[in-house]
């Protein structure tokens, strides 16, 4: 049965409603690696996003796709610079110009708004896009703005990452542009001792980021609860389902509130990837 998410106004009250299948897209392509054909650092690539660069092809409107959650194209709202985005606590921008970003990426000048007003998005991205500071920033946001608290009420964002890698990275860029406030995280992942990993959890924090396997190993043996999520994100989902994680991703589907919001990225659009995409987003807004 797919799950009935809701839309999210603010972390407090949520609509729920029927999810809907998103229609079939072209995934962007041409995104450069990071040197001798290996894929770059999260580092290097948010730096190239910063500075608008995407392994040397700039892209532009025009090569932008938005979809509404009726399905059909449209031109939303875009974030010009960092001084629109007042949704933002200002220590997490003075990272931003610390950092020497200009301005925001493409897939973060569209996805912040539609993520700030807690609308579920599925975003079409590769590597080097700017996509991890796009679903981080607006629920790091949300809950400093609304006093969460991780002791009582438990993570508030999970997010699912293929690779133990890719979890490290997230993590550090977490640390690295919102720890100013008070922002903490656990990477939860394979070939690390699980203690570390639990006396991190145990203290409390605002971010899960896990690949799948490990994450069902905490959850079975109780040691992970997941009931105060309000915000999910399938971090390269592809890459997930091509590992052979659909089971476990649908295991920890079943501990994560219905009523959610639901971020999905992807690099490609094959339809396992749309299959489960329908199955876990409500009415989704495609960029």
């Amino acid at each position: 049965t797919p799950a009935a998410n809701g839309t999210m106004g603010s972390w407090g009250g949520m609509n729920g409603g029927a999810p809907q299948w998103p229609a079939q897209m072209g995934a962007p392509g041409g995104y450069g690696g990071g040197g001798n054909g290996r894929m770059p650092s999260l580092a290097e690539a948010c730096d190239r996003a910063g500075r608008g660069e995407t392994g040397g092809q700039t892209v532009q409107d025009s090569d932008i796709s938005v979809k509404d959650d009726s399905d059909r194209p449209t031109t939303p709202q875009k974030v010009m610079s960092f001084d629109e985005l007042r949704d933002f606590p200002r220590e997490i921008l003075d990272q931003f110009r610390k950092a020497g970003f200009p301005g925001p990426s493409q897939i973060q000048a569209y996805c912040w708004p539609l993520a700030i007003q807690g609308k579920d998005v599925v975003g079409i991205a590769a590597t080097g896009s700017g996509k991890t500071l796009a679903f981080l920033l607006p629920a790091f946001s949300s809950m400093h703005r609304n006093g969460w608290d991780p002791r009582r009420n438990g993570a508030g964002l999970l997010v699912m990452s293929p690779t133990r890698e890719l979890a490290q990275q997230t993590e550090d860029e977490a640390n690295k542009f919102c720890g100013c406030i008070g922002i903490r995280t656990v990477a939860m992942y394979g070939g690390s001792p699980k203690r570390d990993q639990m006396y991190k959890y145990q203290s409390g924090v605002h971010l899960i980021v896990a690949c799948p396997g490990r994450l069902n190993d905490f959850l079975e043996g109780g040691q992970v609860r997941l009931d105060g999520i309000r915000t999910l994100v399938l971090d390269e989902a592809d890459r997930m389902l091509d590992m052979g994680f659909e089971p476990q991703i649908r295991k920890i589907l079943g501990r994560i509130p219905r009523q959610r919001q639901t971020l999905f990225f992807t690099a490609t659009w094959p339809r396992e990837v749309r299959q489960l995409a329908g199955e876990i987003l409500y009415r989704p807004w495609k960029v």
